[in-house]
């Protein structure tokens, strides 16, 4: 599908939202809209294929400044459709990791070195498994239902991949330099360069902020305010 042959509502209805990481891609998002999340950036894509059998569209283009202001959308618009579309398309699911352990999908993912399970952990992403970290962003709720099933009030979040976030109960802050040093072990194992972020994030769910390692914490909208708290202690 051409995009110039696109009407405007078919523009809308294939707009979706989608994470990166901010330091690995901040020389190519110059001339594209995004919204800054601390290690992340949010951007919008188009998708111009279809979609395959396992729901994933096959072409999706990253949605420039020139596309917007031709298309005549403000920033705020753009995102808040793609972040509406991405819920209907791409609907949110947090389950337990056992799920996976019988699938090929997640499989090679779903065990630590060693061939170590993580205990009580479950796995942040959408029923397509296409840009399922971006759920942490546009169905944040999702993560309030991770901590009320899994009985704690913050978690820790392994953003392992653009395609899931893994979610383990966070009792104090022992429990988060462990799992960080596990993690180090996991992202060895998988290969850094798959990985949405090498560092764990914490979550909680009392305010429904995200905390990361250096102090920043930021809300799980798509506003661009963060607080930055040198040498804060989780």
């Amino acid at each position: 599908m051409e995009i110039a042959n696109m009407t405007s509502d078919e523009i809308a209805s294939r707009l979706m939202l989608t994470v990166m990481n901010y330091e690995e891609n901040k020389e190519n998002i110059t001339d594209f809209p995004y919204i800054r999340k601390g290690k992340f950036a949010l951007v919008a894509q188009l998708c111009v294929g279809e979609k395959n059998d396992a729901g994933q569209y096959t072409a999706c283009l990253t949605v420039t400044d020139s596309m917007i202001k031709q298309w005549g959308f403000q920033k705020n618009v753009l995102f808040e459709i793609a972040a509406d579309n991405s819920r209907t398309l791409f609907p949110s699911i947090c389950e337990p990791l056992e799920k996976y352990l019988d699938t090929d999908h997640l499989k090679d993912h779903a065990l630590m070195p060693d061939g170590v399970v993580i205990p009580n952990v479950m796995v942040l992403t959408n029923e397509y498994h296409f840009n399922g970290a971006a759920t942490m962003f546009y169905d944040p709720e999702k993560l309030n239902e991770a901590a009320t099933k899994l009985s704690c009030k913050k978690l820790a979040l392994m953003p392992s991949s653009v395609n899931q976030i893994y979610c383990i109960p966070q009792k104090g802050n022992d429990d988060l330099k462990a799992f960080q040093d596990l993690y180090q072990k996991f992202a060895e194992a998988l290969g850094k360069e798959n990985m949405l972020s090498e560092d764990i994030l914490t979550y909680d769910a009392k305010t429904r902020t995200i905390t990361e390692s250096t102090g920043t914490s930021y809300a799980l909208d798509l506003s661009e305010t963060a607080v930055r708290r040198p040498g804060h202690g989780r």
